[in-house]
């Protein structure tokens, strides 16, 4: 009886101990244009889905969204704004990186990614200086995760 509670208990901590303590994540932020206009499209809804989770963000009043903290590996994106969704394949979050991308979206529901324009001097959570297309992150709101339905 107490070598079986030993085994369970060794076993137990073995399993916990192969938990990453430190996940490899990234961040991504951007801001959502209407492509006729120029004009920023305000509280749009950008999705992120990498297949097993959901992040959903709003965009402030200027079109600005950022996630922070997602899982690295690659998303699809979806847009939602003025009754319109629209979709984007193959973007690559990767490890203590901020990528910048800017949506830009049509009337006639298209939407296209573009390199964010280079604020400043960007920096990786690690410290170290990021890629030249890449952004600091602009604070808006907290990302939703929710599970795929």
């Amino acid at each position: 009886m107490k070598s079986t509670i030993r085994t369970i208990l060794m076993l137990a901590i073995c399993l916990f101990s192969l938990q990453p303590i430190n996940a490899a994540t990234g961040d991504i932020t951007g801001q959502i244009i209407e492509k006729e206009t120029q004009a920023p499209v305000a509280f749009a809804e950008v999705t992120l889905d990498n297949g097993v989770t959901k992040t959903i963000i709003r965009a402030n009043e200027y079109g600005h969204y950022s996630a922070n903290h997602l899982p690295i590996g690659k998303y699809n994106v979806y847009v939602k704004y003025d009754n319109h969704t629209v979709a984007l394949n193959a973007i690559h979050i990767k490890d203590s990186y901020t990528i910048g991308i800017n949506l830009v979206v049509s009337s006639s529901a298209t939407v296209e990614a573009t390199p964010a324009k280079k604020i400043h001097e960007a920096h990786n959570t690690k410290g170290a200086t990021a890629p030249e297309n890449e952004l600091p992150v602009i604070p808006t709101q907290a990302p939703v995760k929710a599970p795929l339905a």
